[in-house]
């Protein structure tokens, strides 16, 4: 059922993490302004997967058993995983991303402060090539502009060096 690959780019964000409803817009906004730039200064990266693409507000959540089977479902037919961490707090995206490394899919992780992450991430710091995931890019970005800026470097490092295996 999941052989075929329909996602060139899985990007997981929190949504309920967030304290109230406005932080959620917020951060939907932004990361639908960052798939839009991405699609178009990214190479190969076209189709794009986002929870939050028909989740406008908190009142239009499904539940939580929907959720995930749709999300882990979609993450099975991706190419690639994107985690926005914008702070530290509890949230289903950081499942998706230990689902994707036990997938090992390649992963570009974006946050604003390394100390946020989960303790056994914090040691890695732009490209690196863990044993027991996919090859994964973790970078800082300190505002909107800079996050959308650090997603697309950081795609495309992350896609060069996938890039890079396939010829070797």
């Amino acid at each position: 059922m999941y052989d075929r690959k329909l996602f060139d780019l899985f990007v997981a964000a929190p949504m309920a993490g967030f304290e109230n409803a406005s932080d959620y817009e917020a951060n939907r906004s932004l990361v639908m302004t960052m798939i839009h730039a991405v699609r178009m200064h990214t190479d190969g990266i076209k189709s794009v997967y986002y929870a939050g693409t028909k989740i406008g507000n908190t009142q239009t959540f499904t539940s939580h058993s929907d959720a995930m089977e749709e999300d882990l479902g979609s993450l099975l037919l991706s190419r690639m995983l994107l985690l926005i961490y914008p702070e530290k707090l509890a949230t289903g995206a950081l499942v998706e991303l230990g689902y994707a490394m036990a997938m090992k899919l390649p992963a570009a992780i974006l946050v604003r402060n390394y100390d946020h992450l989960p303790y056994f991430l914090r040691h890695l710091k732009g490209f690196s090539r863990p044993r027991v995931s996919g090859p994964i890019m973790v970078n800082e970005y300190d505002g909107e502009d800079s996050m959308i800026n650090v997603a697309i470097s950081s795609l495309r490092e992350l896609r060069a060096e996938i890039s890079n295996d396939a010829v070797h």
